[in-house]
């Protein structure tokens, strides 16, 4: 079973806004069963899987400040930003959390909206688009994993959520790919192993058709199942 036939969506191709709702509802209470290494179930008292959550930070549950992951530059932007630009509406911030420990977070992700110079795309690709001189698009800005949870793929499965999200948030407001800017060689050899295209600078994109594509695929193997 793919992830759009888990949400119950195989179909929204045919009517993007009658599911867009159930798609949010549904990706906001998904839960996540991940095989857990020995050495955090040793610290942890628990067995090999654990369920997650992926939901929106609240920082009045969420314990920011025991976050922690290799870059110190998005480890200070979970625990002294993500707030703010949550208040202004700059960037939208999704936590995934252990069910057993519900205000600690494993790993985040931001979403906001940004627009892409038509001209910069593939020709292949710009064929396909409205002859405007910038397109929507949507950009996936951080993506971190807490360090107490290595070896536990907590980026593929933010990848998978911040996927489908994105794709349910462009039945309403319109966006033609999803866009980011990895901050060295090592964040752009994980997108680029989702299907990102070099697009401007050290900036990539995936287009909307080539996610759900992915999604229906199961992530061509990235996403676990």
């Amino acid at each position: 079973m793919n992830r759009l036939e888990f949400l119950g969506l195989h179909n929204f191709n045919d009517s993007p806004r009658a599911n867009l709702r159930l798609l949010i509802a549904k990706i906001n209470v998904l839960i996540l069963d991940i095989d857990a290494p020995r050495d955090y179930r040793q610290r942890s008292n628990m067995s090999d899987k654990i369920e997650y959550r992926i939901e929106q930070l609240d920082p009045l549950r969420h314990h920011r400040e025991r976050f922690s992951c290799e870059s110190r530059e998005l480890t200070d932007f979970l625990q002294n930003r993500a707030r703010k630009e949550m208040a202004s509406r700059s960037s939208a911030c999704f936590v995934l959390v252990p069910l057993h420990d519900p205000a600690r977070i494993a790993g985040f992700y931001t979403l906001s909206a940004a627009e892409i110079t038509t001209a910069d795309l593939p020709e292949a690709i710009k064929k396909r688009m409205p002859r405007y001189q910038t397109l929507p698009a949507t950009l996936l800005g951080r993506l971190a994993r807490d360090e107490a949870f290595r070896g536990m793929r907590i980026g593929d499965r933010l990848m998978e959520d911040a996927l489908a999200r994105a794709f349910a948030g462009s039945a309403e407001v319109g966006s033609t790919a999803m866009v980011t800017d990895p901050k060295d060689e090592r964040a752009a050899a994980f997108y680029r192993d989702f299907g990102f295209l070099p697009l401007a600078g050290n900036r990539l994109f995936l287009p909307m058709t080539e996610i759900i594509r992915l999604l229906k695929q199961g992530g061509s193997g990235r996403f676990p199942s």
